[in-house]
């Protein structure tokens, strides 16, 4: 029994010296300067942020949405496109009015070369002038009308809510995004 004591006690001797001899893991210490920690007394009190300019984006024309190019959160400049429309229907009509322009023209041209020798009355001259004023007017119509395939932001902001998908038909005035103008506030 007094061998096993000595042993154990060989062996406890041996662990605290292999204990010692070790060095201990560095302790990791990061400092802040005091002003930093110390939080500074606040004040709150409710308020509602107002922006000065907000609005639904609508179409302009009753088709089909093609694309979203914005999702809600997204930050848009003015002029952005932000939705694309199925325009293809668009499109032919200004094809079509284009033709009609060119037929307009090369009428009210016949026309006024055969009033300069007296071959037509005033009044047909009159029409075919008349029918070129109309055919210029439905080309421009149908180029402007062109341009409202794409939906484009109407002033800077963040788009607050999507109330259409891609593939939906719209209408005129049928909202389709939510913009809001967050540089312009009021509180």
């Amino acid at each position: 029994m007094s061998r096993l004591l000595l042993w154990i006690t060989a062996c406890l001797i041996n662990a605290a010296i292999i204990a010692s001899a070790a060095e201990p893991a560095p302790i990791r210490v990061t400092t802040i300067p005091l002003s930093s920690a110390l939080s500074p007394m606040r004040n709150s009190a409710p308020a509602t942020v107002i922006s000065l300019n907000s609005g639904a984006i609508s179409a302009r024309l009753s088709t089909q949405i093609e694309k979203f190019h914005v999702e809600v959160g997204d930050q848009v400049k003015r002029g952005d496109a932000i939705v694309s429309l199925d325009c293809r229907e668009t499109k032919q009509n200004r094809n079509i009015t284009s033709a009609a322009l060119t037929l307009a023209e090369k009428a009210a041209k016949r026309a006024r070369s055969l009033k300069s020798s007296n071959n037509i009355a005033e009044q047909n001259l009159n029409e075919a002038e008349a029918s070129l004023k109309r055919a210029q007017a439905e080309a421009q119509l149908a180029r402007i009308r062109e341009g409202y395939c794409e939906v484009q932001a109407p002033f800077d902001g963040v788009i607050t809510e999507r109330r259409a998908a891609a593939g939906e038909l719209t209408s005129v005035g049928t909202p389709l995004l939510s913009l809001v103008d967050n540089t312009h506030v009021e509180i």
